[in-house]
């Protein structure tokens, strides 16, 4: 079992609960090993929100991200939890995610699952990416819309997580997969998750901060690119993204909200990548880019 600290917030309306979210993402330090934003009851306007963490918070990013939702951090209730395996119970807590061709369980409901696309076992432990997120959610189902008009032959994942996309990727298309992130046990899980998926001999990882890497250089220009990260990250990286996609590649990026979209998107059209659609789900956006040299656009469905 494994001593972890929860934080809970009072019941929240969806918008703050995901501004909440987001903020705990991005402000508070250490970084949470799970976030999980719950509705109350089905259907109900009321939500609340749990963090994760193996080690005490910075308790002011918590009132600044609990004064910034428009909440006490008073209310919020801290609890030292050590008699519970918490990862398994919050695994154990997910549905199946469906995403075109693709859905998405935990092993808890492997023997309960009857699909006819590609079934994806993906057990996050300690990195993001189950897919129930809007923007893992939103990166799975452009890598379905894709598929129907491109059929990459090389895909790289920066920032991979738990390696679900690229390990969707590397099912759906049987090519060369690249995954990378700079946390090494996102990268130990991404290697755990391809081999429960039969996917391992497709995928390569790396442990990296960004897009710099030999392994992510040597096997350049890919046929589709993903980057599901943050907003400033993915204009820091904007160059070095469009240079690693093949001229016709297509980027897909997320990780930001609808109100940085305009913002990410300008970073790469000023690189010459051009937008041909986006997904927004719960305030999320990804983006779907071709990288320069294209004379094609997808459909507009």
């Amino acid at each position: 079992m494994t001593l972890l600290i929860s934080v809970t917030t009072p019941p929240l309306s969806r918008e703050q609960a995901e501004s909440f979210s987001r903020l705990l993402s991005e402000t508070v330090v250490p970084e949470p090993l799970a976030i999980m934003e719950n509705a109350i009851e089905d259907g109900a306007t009321a939500w609340t929100v749990t963090a994760l963490y193996d080690e005490e918070p910075a308790c002011d990013r918590f009132e600044a991200a609990a004064t910034a939702t428009g909440f006490s951090a008073s209310t919020l209730i801290i609890e030292t939890e050590t008699d519970r395996d918490w990862v398994s119970l919050t695994q154990q807590g997910l549905k199946p995610i469906e995403a075109g061709r693709f859905l998405v369980y935990g092993g808890h409901d492997k023997d309960r699952i009857a699909f006819g696309g590609i079934k994806l076992q993906i057990d996050a432990a300690t990195a993001f990416g189950t897919g129930h997120h809007g923007t893992t959610l939103g990166c799975l189902q452009a890598l379905d819309r894709i598929l129907r008009f491109d059929q990459p032959a090389r895909v790289l994942d920066i920032g991979c997580g738990s390696g679900l996309l690229a390990i969707a990727a590397a099912r759906a298309t049987k090519a060369l997969t690249i995954a990378s992130d700079i946390d090494p046990l996102a990268v130990h899980v991404t290697r755990t998750n391809a081999s429960i998926n039969q996917a391992g001999p497709l995928l390569r990882t790396a442990t990296a901060a960004g897009a710099s890497h030999p392994l992510i250089a040597a096997n350049a220009p890919y046929d589709l690119v993903f980057a599901n990260i943050l907003a400033r990250p993915l204009v820091s990286l904007a160059g070095g993204i469009v240079r690693l996609a093949r001229k016709n590649g297509l980027i897909v990026l997320s990780g930001l909200t609808v109100d940085q979209a305009q913002y990410v998107t300008a970073a790469y059209r000023n690189r010459g990548a051009l937008l041909h659609f986006h997904i927004e789900l719960d305030g999320w956006m990804t983006l779907v880019l071709r990288a320069p040299g294209s004379t094609r656009t997808l459909a507009q469905t």
